[in-house]
């Protein structure tokens, strides 16, 4: 009932897999329209006493607005019985609410019901007749417009309900073929690769072991010098960091944007886990 009265029955069908199909992160497959009607469901689904409604018809089609209102928002619709705040500019659902507010630069300068706001005179009275003599301007237009339009075949791919595939995530020990592979992409630069890598991991364990020498000094007197070694040895740390830090970013940074568009639409944000996948790495 609830998918009919936000006129998703159609949208169902044509997913490829129905109800069950993955939406990607901010639902990037799905239009504007649909966006808003799945978020009207979830509305609808809450059953509550009060709904704020923030111009909810403005990305759906006009005969497609209007059976959204009779069926869900308006009198007659599933909410009946409980209090709707609809905010619009959709002049043509106004003769159906019950209180009607005029807002102008953030004031509000009218309020009543339908029938009073549109006596003669009445600022809501003039919006009213400029937006007839525009909607009756655009139906004249859309009408030869149809009459014109041509949609051409669109070739359709296998479709695939689910977007984001799940991650192979390897256990066990590291084969030779993977380090073969790293070889054979190496080339010529094999060796100055191998070198920096090593002088990588041996800024590792070097920051290590210094922060457990750092750790370890009992320092029982405060001296100058005693001060100038715990001096010295915390920026020795903070460099060693630092350096660690950058070189992590930039390796990660340089993953990140040579991969595919497709790789980016199907990723969600949580997914890209820099601090995590490089320590399991290394």
């Amino acid at each position: 009932m609830v998918l009919k009265a936000c006129c998703l029955e159609r949208d169902i069908e044509v997913l490829p897999g129905g109800d069950m199909t993955e939406i990607g992160e901010k639902g990037i497959n799905l239009s504007g329209g649909q966006k808003q009607r799945v978020s009207l469901a979830r509305v609808a689904y809450k059953r509550k006493e009060l709904y704020l409604f923030d111009d909810p018809l403005s990305a759906v089609d006009a005969h497609v607005g209007a059976s959204i209102f009779n069926n869900l928002i308006g009198p007659r619709g599933m909410l009946k019985g409980t209090t709707r705040i609809f905010v619009t500019n959709n002049f043509s659902v106004l003769t159906e609410v019950d209180y009607i507010i005029v807002m102008q630069d953030g004031s509000v300068v009218e309020s009543g019901p339908f029938q009073d706001l549109k006596q003669e005179g009445s600022l809501f009275s003039n919006l009213l007749r400029n937006v007839s003599k525009r909607v009756q301007k655009f139906t004249a237009n859309d009408d030869t417009a149809v009459k014109t339009s041509y949609v051409p075949d669109i070739e359709q791919g296998p479709r695939k309900s689910n977007l984001v595939e799940e991650e192979t995530v390897e256990e066990g020990s590291v084969s030779l073929q993977v380090y073969g592979t790293y070889i054979r992409h190496a080339g010529l630069l094999f060796l100055l690769v191998i070198l920096c890598y090593a002088a990588y991991t041996a800024i590792g364990v070097f920051e290590g072991i210094w922060l457990s020498e750092w750790v370890n000094d009992s320092l029982v007197s405060v001296q100058i010098q005693d001060l100038s070694l715990r001096i010295y040895r915390m920026w020795v740390y903070v460099i060693l960091v630092v350096f660690k830090a950058v070189v992590n970013f930039f390796r990660y940074l340089n993953a990140v944007e040579g991969s595919t568009l497709i790789f980016h639409k199907a990723s969600p944000a949580d997914a890209l886990r820099c601090h995590e996948d490089i320590f399991v790495i290394s």
